[in-house]
C-alpha cells in the first residue's frame, strides 16, 4: 500500500471510529442518563433496546478495517480473529437474542392489554 493509500485509510478508520464512538454515547448512554437524572414514564424496554442497538452497532463500526487494496488485503495477525469473525461469533447472535427478546416482550405486552380486566 502506497503512503497515500495509507494515510487514507488511517483517516477513514478515525472517521468510522468517531461515528461509533458518538453512537455510543448519544445513542446508548445518553438516554440511560437522561433517565436516571429525570425518570420519565418512558418504557425501559424501550430503552433498553434502542441503547443495546446503539451499542451493537458502534461495536460493529469499530471493528470495520478500511483499506484501499479492499477486503482481501486484511488479514489478522496470526492467532486473532477478523473483524468479520468477531461479529459473527459474538455480534451477530447477541443481535439476534436482543431482537429475539424485544419481540417477546413486545408480544407479551400486547398480550396484556388484550385481556379483559379481572372483575
Amino acid at each position: 500500500m502506497s503512503l497515500i493509500g495509507n494515510e487514507q485509510a488511517k483517516l477513514s478508520a478515525t472517521y468510522l471510529n468517531g461515528i461509533a464512538i458518538a453512537l455510543a454515547g448519544v445513542g446508548g448512554i445518553g438516554p440511560w442518563v437522561a433517565w436516571v437524572v429525570q425518570p420519565s414514564g418512558q418504557q425501559l424496554l424501550r430503552l433498553g433496546s434502542s441503547s443495546l442497538l446503539c451499542v451493537s452497532l458502534s461495536f460493529v463500526l469499530h471493528l470495520v478495517r478500511i483499506t484501499s487494496g479492499g477486503a482481501e488485503n486484511v488479514a489478522a495477525p496470526e492467532g486473532m480473529m477478523s473483524a468479520t469473525e468477531v461479529y459473527a461469533l459474538y455480534g451477530a447472535p447477541l443481535l439476534m437474542a436482543a431482537v429475539g427478546l424485544a419481540v417477546y416482550m413486545f408480544a407479551m405486552r400486547q398480550a396484556r392489554q388484550a385481556r379483559p380486566p379481572a372483575e
